[in-house]
């Protein structure tokens, strides 16, 4: 649908334009199988598949609201109008024509005024730009991070799907090199142009034909690496508009941090494999925590003699930067974990993950706690009473003088945690891999 409008002026399109349009979209066949997994010669192929796909989704009821676009199943909001998804699909000639109404096609082409679209197509200034991206956003969306950095890859694409992909299929691209330069290289310059601000960048790897010949081997295959754009993941970020820079401060002042400094503290947190900047959300909660420790009470320490701690330059240091590595490493750890147990993210705010750190937390602590014989555990009670004396006095009465530490760590007990966290270094990535081995999706 996107090739028979001009993406760059998606904003511009009307209804009108849409509907004097061919509503008939042709896809061969066996393009659509494969991009559903089947292969000919390969197990189950039958075009029955398509057909009866097409025929739930002609069930589909879309309706436009004062939001734009949403499924009129389940959910209640003042339609304006609606169509169905698709309105008829026939199989001739080794393709599927498809009919889709105009409306649908309308509010597909032009998401500015529908859907919020993952990609603001303006940016594009090269035609091929779009479907290359488009590649890699389905990677990025769908494949785990290689690593730490949040780098994603592409499978390796033969450089005749390529050229069937970008519709370079002339003989002009015969050569790899004018093909690589006249397209591939100018598409991932637009995409990866500072101006254009994309949430991913993307650089080309190639891989070369084996051969026992003689000669240079040319390139058979090629594909994309992912990594995701930094100062996209500060400024363009969905939750970025809830963390703003006026709630960061509102929430560091109170920490010390000084209004100057803020800036510096979110690049410090900031991650290409923390895009929401969950990870500075998370530093400020432990702040928090921590502040309210006699330790770190100016007042206090002014009492004694001795200096002040500046908390703000503690909590950039000691929290903010010190405890990045392993917040990203456990984080990645619980991310594999609900993939791997089919743990969905009902929400949609990432809280599977952060309910899976906290259960790992408490198993880790109980198993702590049940490892210690009759001495240690008498010396470890001791250390959290005089914790909480000297640093939570207003709680002592809570705990008493022998409290039980094995009914804490069950449930969950957040000044039990804090001290096991602070005073005996628990909850490493190792900790946490280790919890996560006898976890149980039904513990969350």
């Amino acid at each position: 649908m996107r090739t028979n409008f001009d993406p760059a002026s998606a904003s511009d399109i009307t209804k009108r334009d849409v509907e004097n349009t061919n509503p008939v979209y042709e896809i061969k066949a066996d393009l659509i199988m494969e991009a559903m997994g089947y292969k000919k010669g390969n197990g189950f192929y039958n075009y029955k598949i398509i057909l009866d796909v097409f025929i739930s989704l002609t069930k589909e009821i879309i309706g436009s609201d004062a939001l734009g676009f949403a499924t009129r199943a389940g959910d209640t909001f003042d339609m304006q109008s609606y169509a169905t998804l698709i309105g008829q699909c026939d199989h001739e000639g080794g393709n599927f024509r498809i009919w889709i109404p105009p409306l649908t096609v309308y509010f597909i082409v032009n998401p500015s005024v529908s859907f919020q679209s993952p990609v603001n197509w303006n940016v594009f200034t090269n035609k091929f730009s779009p479907l290359i991206y488009d590649i890699c956003l389905y990677f990025y969306q769908h494949h785990p991070a290689m690593d730490l950095a949040g780098t994603r890859v592409t499978d390796y694409i033969s450089i005749e799907d390529l050229r069937r992909v970008t519709g370079t299929t002339s003989s002009t691209y015969n050569d790899y090199n004018k093909l690589k330069k006249r397209v591939i290289e100018k598409a991932l310059a637009n995409i990866n142009d500072e101006k254009s601000n994309l949430p991913l960048t993307i650089q080309l790897d190639e891989k070369k034909a084996s051969s026992s010949g003689i000669g240079r081997k040319k390139v058979s295959h090629i594909r994309f690496i992912i990594t995701e754009n930094l100062n996209h993941c500060i400024q363009k970020s969905p939750e970025q508009r809830k963390l703003t820079k006026r709630f960061v401060i509102d929430n560091l002042e109170p920490l010390g941090v000084p209004i100057q400094t803020v800036e510096s503290v979110m690049k410090s947190a900031a991650d290409p494999a923390d895009p929401n900047m969950e990870y500075l959300k998370w530093c400020i909660k432990k702040g928090q925590a921590l502040r309210g420790l006699s330790k770190f009470k100016p007042q206090d320490r002014i009492e004694n003699g001795a200096k002040p701690i500046n908390f703000g330059g503690y909590f950039h240091k000691d929290i903010v930067r010190a405890r990045k590595q392993d917040w990203l490493t456990s984080q990645k750890l619980f991310y594999a974990f609900a993939a791997q147990n089919n743990i969905v993210d009902i929400e949609g705010n990432g809280s599977h993950v952060y309910k899976i750190r906290k259960a790992c937390m408490i198993k880790s602590a109980i198993d702590y706690i049940n490892e210690q014989d009759e001495f240690m555990l008498e010396h470890l009670r001791k250390k959290f009473v005089h914790f909480v004396v000297t640093q939570l006095p207003a709680l002592i009465d809570s705990f008493g003088q022998y409290p039980l530490l094995s009914q804490l760590a069950e449930q969950g007990n957040s000044t039990l945690l804090l001290f096991l966290e602070e005073e005996q270094h628990r909850f490493t990535p190792e900790d946490y891999a280790q919890a996560l081995l006898t976890l149980k999706p039904h513990q969350l």
